[in-house]
């Protein structure tokens, strides 16, 4: 069964539209833009993506999950996307373009050198690189 789910769902900030895409194994992917609008070729290993820059970097984790995760970046015309390694072809989260508001310099943050936050509507990201 393939689809795109849009729902609105509370989190912690009041609600905010979240797209969901089944998988052909019955898993739901998250994005935060419409999936039909990612380009992406899912047999593309993810160091083989046409891009701007891409590397590994170390990346805070989510909400509750505060631990600093090894993650393959990849900047592109699809947005910012980071995967678990360079040799999958799903990425972990893509990012559009249009919903970064701003990347800074947060060099210090949490005792770190070489970071940067990006800023989306969202959330805040943390990367060391």
């Amino acid at each position: 069964m393939e689809g795109i789910l849009k729902k609105k769902v509370s989190i912690l900030r009041g609600f905010e539209d979240k797209w969901f895409k089944l998988t052909e194994d019955g898993f739901l992917e998250y994005y935060e833009i419409k999936p039909s609008t990612i380009s992406q070729d899912t047999d593309v290993l993810a160091n083989q993506i046409p891009c701007y820059v891409s590397g590994f970097g170390m990346k805070e984790g989510g909400l509750f999950n505060m631990k600093w995760e090894r993650r393959y970046f990849v900047l592109s015309d699809g947005g910012f996307q980071y995967y678990t390694s360079e040799t999958v072809t799903t990425p972990q989260r893509t990012v559009s373009i249009d919903d970064i508001k701003g990347v800074a310099n947060a060099n210090g943050y949490r005792g770190k050198e070489l970071v940067f936050q990006l800023v989306t509507k969202h959330r805040t990201f943390y990367i060391e690189v």
